[in-house]
């Protein structure tokens, strides 16, 4: 008889529903006033006096937090590794939950799995492409999806980076030729950098949001 049936956990007393192949559906109570750790869970039946002795265990983690975002922005065109320095349970799977604009001019709920296996400290998640640039929230879960952050993290949508040209279109293999590189979406960060082929120049002077200059390193001739 479902309604001479209780389920005590810790302290606490919730009614139960019964399906019909038997088994017992209950609302697990709000843990503020538990510590983490594990918590008795039994039957009780309002029909016999005496409380039924076995019991089984639950377990009450503290829930993820995210405590930073490295990068905190990235451009529209998505697919940013991000680590998303917090606390977690190692033991789950991990996903991370981005809330971004969509093409009909709402807001879409993303959720995509973490890149690599979550640790105590970080979720690693690649974020979803947007189609504008903007400050949108990311949430994260460790146990499957079943549980999210009760924070969130802001992360800086940014407009794509173009290049349209670059002037002088060549100069002497000693280096030292000062390059000035036209386009959109320039930001003055020291994520900015130059990269003539392989080698990464990072003396650079960002002038505007479409006009920086670099000076170009010492190679061998050729493009």
């Amino acid at each position: 008889d479902q309604a001479s049936l209780r389920i005590r956990l810790a302290s606490t007393t919730k009614s139960v529903s019964l399906s019909d192949d038997n088994n017992l559906t209950f609302t697990l109570p709000e843990a503020s006033s538990l510590s983490a750790g594990k918590v008795e869970v039994r039957i009780l039946d309002a029909r016999v006096s005496a409380n039924h002795s076995d019991y089984r265990t639950f377990e009450y983690v503290e829930g993820p937090r995210i405590l930073s975002l490295q990068p905190s922005s990235g451009t529209v065109e998505g697919h940013t590794r991000v680590t998303v320095v917090g606390m977690y349970d190692p033991r789950g799977q991990a996903y991370c939950r981005f809330d971004v604009p969509s093409p009909m001019g709402q807001n879409a709920i993303v959720t995509l799995p973490a890149m690599d296996p979550v640790t105590s400290s970080a979720i690693v998640c690649t974020t979803p492409p947007a189609v504008s640039p903007g400050t949108f929230y990311l949430q994260v879960s460790d146990d499957e999806g079943s549980v999210y952050s009760s924070n969130r993290a802001a992360f800086l949508y940014l407009a794509k980076i173009e290049l349209y040209s670059v002037r002088p279109t060549r100069g002497y293999t000693s280096g030292s030729s000062i390059v000035t590189s036209v386009g959109s979406g320039f930001l003055d960060s020291s994520d900015l950098q130059c990269r003539f082929g392989s080698a990464r120049q990072s003396k650079l002077e960002w002038m505007s949001s479409s006009l920086f200059t670099c000076v170009a390193p010492a190679t061998k001739p050729g493009n």
